[in-house]
């Protein structure tokens, strides 16, 4: 759900000590060439040029993602996130969102590649991990390097092939398509620097790479020691863990080939890298909901924000109420969304969210999830859910304050006659 860094490639793992990764002064160039050869032939791509490498201590690195921050989301931008969030209840009011993100981001990251700098940038030195994939946990400071210099090597080799800065976040793109992307280019990461490492070691049976694998998608990914809220972490989480489960399922089916082609889709969903066998099968895009009119209905009120949940999305919103498996069952038969965020002069908040089921027992499904959600509302709250409404497949959730027509509106998206 969240957008923030929707193409920021982090790599960290877990270390006892303080290590250099890439030693000032040693040619990083000689050091990345053998690893580059490697991966090109593993993943079938050329590198079309040097990848640039930069040197960086942990207090340079909360500067360099504050720039790209700034970028991705400015200030208006940002706010707007924090309006949706808090009024979802996903963040406490007194929660500083952009200093949250650059602490979560910024601390303890060994190494980031950024689609947009063509750089690949290490930390030095480097201590504990934002992301402990036990699976790979190195051996010796010649494996960690390969381990963390192959996934990011990955994404630049990617990058020059695929140009991935068309995934950049920008004003009125598909947060959940985007997310989709983010799980691909990290599951692809994944899935061929385990294929690098593995050969390295002289292991080449399927089993080993799939027993490595298992034990990645397994691990529990304790992000920020629960620190931070769900929003920002869980997001982070699912590109490398369901994102390595889908990556993998496209390449036992269709090779690296497959892999390649999923950078041209254009209806990817967070349903997708959920469900692989629903892509595999050509099935399950996404259905295009839009807004009706609504001027006429929503005088006085400007429009904040709107966009797409996906099943993710709508998993997360639940789940911080309802439990990950009631949540995760209620977002399961998911076709497509809308949502809009709406706020008056008097500072008050409207949040409507439009959504289609695969059947009329999936939408009543979520219908009932939504109004065990809401029935949960803290007081106070910045919203209360007015009505929740559901024909046709599809659902409407009103969230306002108590002078909005709610009637008025469902008639509107005609779910009242």
């Amino acid at each position: 759900m969240s957008r923030f860094f929707s193409l920021l490639f982090l790599a960290a793992l877990p270390l006892g000590c303080a290590v250099k990764i890439i030693p000032p002064g040693a040619d990083s160039q000689a050091l990345l060439r053998p690893i580059e050869d490697r991966l090109a032939a593993i993943r079938d791509l050329a590198f079309l040029e040097p990848v640039p490498v930069e040197l960086v201590s942990p207090s340079q690195v909360r500067a360099i993602l504050s720039q790209e921050l700034d970028k991705e989301m400015p200030p208006d931008r940002l706010e707007a996130e924090r309006e949706l969030y808090l009024a979802l209840d996903l963040i406490s009011p007194d929660l500083d969102l952009r200093q949250t993100i650059l602490d979560l981001y910024s601390k303890e990251v060994a190494a980031f590649y950024v689609p947009d700098r063509k750089t690949l940038t290490v930390v030095t030195p480097i201590r504990k991990p934002l992301l402990a994939l036990r699976g790979l946990t190195p051996g010796g400071k010649e494996q960690l390097r390969e381990i963390i210099l192959s996934h990011e090597l990955v994404h630049a080799l990617e990058d020059q092939n695929f140009h991935l800065e068309r995934f950049n976040y920008h004003p009125g793109a598909n947060q959940d398509f985007l997310l989709a992307v983010q799980a691909v280019c990290e599951g692809s990461a994944l899935l061929a620097g385990t294929l690098y490492l593995l050969e390295e070691a002289g292991v080449q049976s399927p089993q080993g790479l799939e027993f490595i694998l298992n034990r990645i998608q397994k691990q529990k990914l304790n992000i920020g020691n629960g620190r931070y809220p769900a929003v920002l972490t869980e997001p982070m989480a699912f590109t490398y863990q369901a994102g390595l489960g889908f990556v993998y399922a496209v390449y036992q089916a269709r090779g690296f080939a497959g892999i390649n082609a999923l950078y041209q889709e254009t209806e990817l969903s967070t349903e997708h890298i959920l469900h692989p066998d629903k892509y595999l099968a050509g099935s399950d895009l996404p259905a295009a909901l839009e807004l009706p009119a609504l001027s006429d209905l929503l005088a006085g009120w400007k429009l904040l924000d709107q966009n797409t949940m996906g099943e993710f999305g709508a998993a997360l919103i639940l789940e911080q109420r309802l439990g990950k498996d009631e949540a995760k069952v209620a977002a399961a038969g998911w076709a497509g969304d809308t949502y809009a965020l709406f706020k008056d002069g008097q500072g008050r908040l409207l949040f409507l969210w439009y959504s289609a089921w695969d059947n009329e027992n999936e939408a009543e499904e979520f219908k009932q999830a939504l109004s065990h959600w809401a029935a949960r509302e803290p007081a106070p709250s910045p919203l209360e859910t007015a009505a929740i409404y559901a024909a046709d497949r599809r659902v409407l959730s009103i969230s306002r304050p108590q002078t909005q027509d709610a009637e008025a509106l469902a008639r509107r998206f005609n779910l009242l006659n």
